[in-house]
């Protein structure tokens, strides 16, 4: 997916930047991720012209992982917009602002 999707993606949108600068790509330590190190996926970075890092956040650390803060500050940011004056209506501006 990462080979794909990202790469070309990052080329495309970014191709004046991608060979001078460092693009780091933080993923969360799941399972489904690629190691830090793959050779295949260094090796097609290197091919697309794009100087790509990978780095993984430490695992079953939620406080160290600035994937989650961003999504859940912009959640909270939506909800505070709304009023609620009883629990219900906090739940469901809470699920409304995901």
């Amino acid at each position: 997916m990462l080979i794909g999707n990202l790469l070309p993606a990052l080329h495309e949108r970014l191709s004046a930047a991608t060979s001078e600068s460092r693009i780091v790509i933080k993923q969360d330590n799941a399972p489904a991720q690629i190691a830090e190190d793959d050779a295949v996926f260094a090796e097609a970075a290197r091919a697309s012209g794009c100087n790509v890092e990978l780095c993984n956040q430490p695992p079953n650390s939620p406080d160290m992982n600035c994937n989650d803060l961003g999504l859940f500050s912009a959640v909270q940011a939506q909800q505070r917009k709304k009023r609620s004056r009883t629990i219900d209506e906090l739940i469901e501006a809470g699920i409304s602002s995901y």
